[in-house]
């Protein structure tokens, strides 16, 4: 299955839930730093292998914020072999 990505924010401890959001079961974690964790998941709802990639606003500083949010605006434009598509 291809990877998805969600993005999501204002999660606290977002290591120690397993179920992220109510849906994504996490696996791996494939980045920590700057404020912003990039998992492995399953996405319970569709079964799709995806990422999920989780802000905490408290220690994420507004450059960054900016840069994230930036990030999923034109990731829920872009389709096509080899991009990674924005599921929520």
């Amino acid at each position: 299955m291809d990877p998805g990505i969600a993005a999501a924010e204002g999660v606290s401890g977002v290591g120690a839930a397993k179920l992220f959001a109510g849906r994504y079961d996490l696996g791996e974690t494939l980045k920590h730093g700057n404020g912003v964790d990039t998992f492995r998941a399953i996405d319970t709802l569709s079964g799709r292998d995806v990422v999920v990639k989780a802000i905490e606003p408290e220690t994420i500083h507004a450059a960054a914020r900016l840069r994230f949010e930036h990030e999923t605006q034109v990731l829920r434009h872009l389709t096509g072999t080899g991009l990674t598509g924005l599921c929520d």
